[in-house]
Parts: structure tokens; sequence; C-alpha cells
């Protein structure tokens, strides 16, 4: 349609999915190909100059969601119907030339998408600041963006027509997804979430808001290094896996107050689906960072489904 249309020029308006997609759009006109499709050889596909250049496609994105920060990103995640797998595409040049973050532009989103979306930039947050060894400027992004988030989630959950609040949200998304692209590493909740998306087809902000305690509770180990940098977040006390653990409960009662949903009940998911969502876990191009004992992807996937 764009070259259809002579286009030279690229408008993302929306959500997360929209951003990446329009990323992907322009790849595609640079990459001279005749669809996405094309680009989606294998689960994850890294450019960098020389190979990619400018793509010499101007590029605008203006989120209306404060959640996934993908207007600052270099990377996209398209989910190929064929395979039912989610697809990681990294590229210099992706992102776009000019983000616009305006809170107007969020104030009709309802308050369980609200919800959602916002538990995904502080999955964003938190799971950076897991990485023991990230840098100052990535830390400074990551722990701000969090206790942003926390002081004003629940601000726009309550009123969406809050606009100050609305604009701290977005900045904070973004802030957050920038702290991801200056430390792209391990990241477990997104790990499962990617599959249960994939296979089950639950919203990205919802599957990281309901993983997010529970990974971290059954993950707990993984976050000790980092103990005493999310409590600075969350404002708990306790040392180590105590620490962890009273983190993770802030994060439950902060989902209990928003009424978001603490497990994925609603969505009916049968036992049969198990090997699915394993095989997607375990094949998750995130999961190259960080393989996940299998233990522990069977006991987090029978919490948050209510298999007993």
């Amino acid at each position: 349609m764009a070259r259809a249309s002579g286009a030279d020029g690229l408008l993302a308006l929306g959500g997360g999915s929209v951003l990446d997609s329009v990323k992907l759009v322009k790849l595609a006109m640079y990459s001279k190909v005749d669809s996405v499709s094309q680009l989606l050889k294998s689960p994850v596909k890294m450019m960098q100059w020389p190979e990619v250049e400018h793509m010499g496609v101007p590029h605008i994105s203006v989120p209306t969601t404060a959640g996934t920060g993908a207007e600052v990103t270099n990377g996209a995640v398209i989910y190929n119907k064929g395979l039912g797998i989610k697809h990681l595409i990294v590229s210099h040049y992706l992102e776009s030339d000019i983000a616009v973050l305006d809170a107007h532009m969020t104030t009709g989103l309802p308050p369980m998408l609200t919800a959602a979306t916002g538990m995904d930039a502080l999955t964003h947050a938190i799971e950076t600041m897991g990485h023991p060894n990230t840098g100052h400027f990535t830390l400074a992004h990551a722990e701000t963006s969090a206790k942003i988030i926390m002081q004003n989630l629940p601000k726009v959950v309550a009123d969406g027509s809050d606009l100050l609040a609305r604009q701290a949200m977005l900045n904070a998304s973004a802030m957050a997804c920038n702290s991801v692209v200056n430390d792209f590493g391990p990241s477990p909740v997104h790990n499962f979430a990617h599959a249960f998306g994939a296979v089950c087809h639950i919203h990205h902000g919802e599957a990281n808001g309901v993983l997010l305690p529970i990974v971290m509770e059954e993950f707990a180990d993984f976050y000790v290094p980092v103990a005493d940098r999310l409590k600075g977040v969350f404002g708990v006390e306790g040392e180590g896996r105590a620490a962890v653990l009273a983190c993770a409960a802030r994060i439950s009662a902060l989902l209990e107050e928003m009424g978001h949903p603490r497990d994925f009940t609603r969505h009916d998911i049968p036992l049969s689906k198990m090997p699915d969502i394993v095989l997607a876990i375990a094949h998750d191009p995130i999961a190259a960072f960080l393989p996940l004992p299998m233990d522990l992807i069977e006991t987090v996937c029978s919490r948050v489904c209510n298999w007993s």
C-alpha cells in the first residue's frame, strides 16, 4: 500500500503492535521485498551497520498507550501466524526519527488496558534492573521509570483524564524501554509473556502483569543480587530473597488495587496446551539470553493457568 500510494514517509499512531508493524513496513521498503513476511526467516534477525544504513524513510511514532516504549526502540516483535511464534527483529536505524509523547492521545484508553500496558512498562524497568552488571545510564532510566510508574499507574487507572499522570506514564514507558535498548539481556518474564501471547493470544501487557510477581517469587534467586536496587523502588524491607519476595508482594498489591487479573483463569487455558506453551517458552528469542529450567517453566505455567 505504501508503494502503491507513493508514500514518502510513515506515521505510526497506536499501541506497541502498531508501532512495531510500521517499523517492519519501513524495513520492507528499505529491503525492497514484497512483503514483511519475507523478512521473517528465523526467530531472531539482527542487522547492523554497514549491512544496513539509514533507511531514508521519514518515520514518526505517536504512541496511544504507555506500555511498550516501542516509539524509541530499534527492535520489533511480530507474530508469525503460520508458525505460531513471535519473531524479534533488531536493526540499526529501525527506530523512529521522531517520537511524540502526547498525553492527550492516551486519555481514551480503558482502565484495564491502561493497567495492562502500564505493567508492560514496569516489567521492562524491573527486568533491566535485574541485570547485575548494567551501567549507570541504563539504571538511571530503569529505576526512575519504575518509581514513576508505581506513583502514577494507579492514578491513571482510577482517572483516565488525569493528564499529568498520563504524561508521566508516557515518559516512564519510553524511559523503561530505552533502558532495555541500552542493556538488552536476560528477561525471564518477557520470555514467558511472549510464549503465552503467541500460543494463547493473551494481551502482552496483561501477560507481563500476571507473570511479573509470580516469576519473581518462583525465580527469586535471579533477582537476589539486585535486591537492594528493587527495595529502593518498592519501598520494602528485608535482605536478599526476603526483599525480592516483598517486592513481588508489593506488585501483587498493585494488581489488586487496579483490578488487574492475577492469573490467566479468565482465558480458560486447558492443560493440553502445556506442551505447546513449554515449546514456545523454550524457543522464544529471549531464551537465548537465559534458558529457563524446565521445573521453573512448569511451576510458573501451573500457577498462572491454575492447573492443580
